[in-house]
């Protein structure tokens, strides 16, 4: 614990959180990066009802509904910052499309899996 109240304590095992990213390279602030990741998973998550109460079921809807928020949300947030480009909007989206897919069919896994037990 540092003695000077001034100075935080030296954490090694929790740094902060990083100020520059892949959101950085496709021209999003962290918050809406994060904003529109989170969004987009839970909207897959939560569509219909929750995704482990529809299990086996027809996703097509959540999935649709999901991924077509995605470029919606990062041209709002590009025109809001004032850095909208193509390249911007064409590679956050795809960013975050692939980080959702990933995440998405980890927690389906989870959950069938979990179901077949």
């Amino acid at each position: 614990m540092s003695s000077d109240p001034e100075k935080p304590a030296n954490n090694p095992t929790f740094g902060p959180f990083p100020s520059k990213g892949i959101w950085t390279a496709v021209g999003l602030s962290r918050a809406a990066f994060l904003t529109i990741f989170l969004g987009a998973s839970a909207l897959y998550m939560f569509w219909g009802g929750p995704l482990w109460s529809h299990l086996g079921e027809d996703d097509f809807a959540r999935i649709i509904v999901s991924y077509s928020i995605i470029p919606i949300a990062v041209a709002i947030a590009l025109l809001w910052d004032g850095s909208f480009a193509i390249a911007n909007f064409i590679g956050a989206t795809a960013v975050i499309a692939a980080l959702k897919f990933v995440l998405t069919a980890l927690l389906a896994l989870i959950f069938d899996l979990e179901a077949l037990r």
